[in-house]
């Protein structure tokens, strides 16, 4: 698995969330309190935080942390969970009463979060994507797989909770649509961007700008990255490529998994792009790549010669 380490790297596949009864009793004994730390405090890591909450009592567990580097999300995510605040994750990392670590962050940082927190120890569900990168999805898998044994590890593709998406995999293996040729994935958001955006004053003093830029080069302040509705911010700065991969990385993790899941088929060698020229600072608008299948998939009645997927 060199270039795409999601199905390997989920542990867990096909639940929504990492918190189930099932998952963690694998990892500690009935009565034992599972104890959960929270990177990131906006979107996706709130909805998780809503959802930890609803499920302490049921299941036996307990937020015993939470980070964010901007004060106000901080003090709402200690709102919710009653965990301590952290304003930088290494510290969070630090404590050793934490056994499980969700990260719900920018991209950029996805990666060098899951591998720290497999250098502590820590069991891991970090949402989607990965990795922005080839280089960053291998260094993950290599650290994964000399861990696999000891940790439980799950990406968040919360699709894979929609009833929908196993009766597809159903269909499509039972032989529903007959023999499968090719196999199409679209999305339709158009969010070019000419560049990075130019410096606008600083960052309020609350907001902690070099935390958030991260392991990305350095990029002067400007609150547009952050103007989006709550939940969607994200639209509004992951087609950089520093911060993000667009939206290969964001609709079409999902809408590209609802077709791997199905046809099961052996990773791609190759690729082949076409659409907008390169642009070193932004992800394209229009996109179209083949990834011809090497090798067969593992169903008799399914043996797709090409996958397409294709944004545009």
């Amino acid at each position: 698995m060199d270039s795409l380490t999601r199905r390997e790297f989920v542990a867990a596949a096909g639940a929504a969330t990492a918190w189930t009864a099932h998952s963690y009793s694998q990892i500690l004994g009935a009565n034992e309190r599972l104890r959960i730390g929270v990177i990131g405090a906006g979107g996706m890591a709130t909805a998780h935080m809503h959802t930890l909450v609803k499920m302490r009592e049921k299941d036996n567990l307990a937020i015993l942390a939470v980070c964010d580097l901007y004060q106000p999300r901080l003090d709402k995510a200690v709102q919710i969970t009653g965990g301590q605040p952290y304003k930088e994750y290494r510290r969070l990392l630090e404590n050793k009463d934490i056994d499980y670590v969700v990260i719900g962050t920018p991209e950029h940082w996805h990666a060098q979060m899951t591998l720290d927190a497999a250098d502590t120890g820590k069991h891991i569900y970090c949402e989607k994507p990965l990795g922005n990168t080839v280089e960053e999805t291998r260094v993950v898998r290599a650290n994964y797989l000399k861990n696999k044994t000891k940790l439980a590890t799950q990406v968040g593709t919360q699709r894979h909770a929609y009833e929908n998406f196993n009766r597809v995999r159903e269909m499509v293996r039972d032989g529903a649509i007959g023999d499968l040729v090719e196999v199409c994935a679209w999305g339709d958001r158009k969010l070019g961007k000419p560049g990075y955006l130019p410096a606008a004053g600083d960052p309020p003093a609350d907001f902690h700008w070099d935390l958030w830029l991260g392991p990305s080069p350095a990029h002067p302040w400007n609150p547009e990255y952050f103007s989006g509705s709550s939940g969607m911010n994200c639209l509004q700065w992951n087609m950089y490529w520093d911060f993000g991969s667009g939206q290969v990385g964001d609709m079409g993790s999902h809408t590209m998994d609802l077709a791997w899941n199905a046809i099961d088929a052996d990773l791609p060698t190759t690729a082949e792009g076409k659409g907008d020229p390169f642009n070193p600072d932004v992800t394209p608008v229009k996109l179209e790549t083949i990834f011809p299948a090497i090798e067969p998939i593992r169903a008799a009645r399914c043996k797709p010669e090409i996958q397409v997927f294709e944004l545009k």
